[in-house]
């Protein structure tokens, strides 16, 4: 008779069953990315440019909270914008996108004047309260202004009628209306064959008669600055006295140039004639009484 086989009785558990679970909580992840351009990289202090910011959602999840800070800097005037989506506070510089499906795009364009002084770096900061495995979010453009300034001269005569061999004053006025600050201002004046140098007297800077050349210099925004020019009229010779006025800052309105003639008074014909009758009837009477 064959040995039966041994088998192990089964232990009693008090606590069953006997399984374990793991179960993982997705993060959604949302990579946004940032991009800024600007129209104008060298534009005209005065003028306006506009920056173009552009957001992706580069990630599989669908970002919550999109928003953007772009706050202008000081040397950045703000005109207007326009969100392809959101809303855009110039007061803040915050742009609320909301939320962004994977692949979807979002552009802002800002619009703002260049000012003659301040900070240009336009920096935007894209952020989420999604996760975001690349942070900061962050692009700059920086604009590099050309300076703008605009003079304008003027020029006046004390006598426009003066006498041979008297003298007159000429007023020679430039001003800068900006909006940036003039260097190298300079004056071209010299005087006409009508008229000899008598003197000269310059609020600023220094004039040389031999060249007729008024050296200003630095002139800021809103500044004046006057010259005095005296000369003797002549009996013949051109009187046209024009002043030109240069900068090395770049002016949009060329040339700056300002006239004045004077007219050198005449002995009116009828009088001259008639002296020259008077004259002549004297001379045919004494000439008489001698041949008497």
């Amino acid at each position: 008779m064959p040995t039966p086989r041994w088998r192990p009785r089964p232990t009693f558990d008090p606590t069953t069953p006997n399984t374990a679970t793991a179960t993982p909580v997705p993060v959604a992840v949302a990579d946004l990315a940032i991009q800024k351009t600007v129209d104008n990289p060298a534009p005209s202090v005065g003028g306006n440019v506009t920056f173009t910011i552009t957001v992706t959602n580069n990630g599989r999840a669908r970002p919550t909270g999109v928003a953007v800070a772009d706050l202008l800097p000081s040397g950045l005037a703000y005109v207007s914008s326009t969100p392809s989506t959101g809303s855009y506070v110039a007061g803040t510089g915050v742009w609320t996108i909301g939320t962004m499906t994977n692949g979807a795009v979002a552009t802002l364009q800002l619009t703002a004047t260049v000012l003659a002084s301040g900070s240009y770096a336009n920096t935007a900061v894209a952020t989420s309260t999604t996760f975001d495995p690349t942070t900061p979010n962050t692009a700059t453009a920086t604009p590099v202004p050309v300076a703008v300034a605009d003079l304008a001269i003027q020029k006046t005569v004390n006598n426009p009628a003066p006498n041979v061999g008297g003298n007159v004053t000429f007023t020679v006025t430039v001003t800068n209306t900006g909006p940036s600050t003039a260097t190298g201002v300079a004056v071209a004046d010299l005087l006409p064959s009508g008229l000899a140098y008598v003197s000269s007297t310059p609020s600023s800077g220094s004039y040389v008669a031999g060249t007729g050349v008024w050296t200003i210099g630095t002139m800021t925004n809103g500044a004046v600055a006057t010259l005095q020019l005296t000369a003797t009229v002549l009996a013949s010779g051109s009187y046209a006295n024009t002043a030109v006025a240069t900068s090395t800052t770049f002016d949009p309105t060329t040339p700056n140039t300002a006239t004045a003639t004077p007219v050198r008074w005449r002995w009116p014909i009828w009088r001259s004639r008639r002296r020259w009758t008077i004259r002549r009837r004297a001379w045919a009477a004494t000439s008489h009484s001698r041949s008497r």
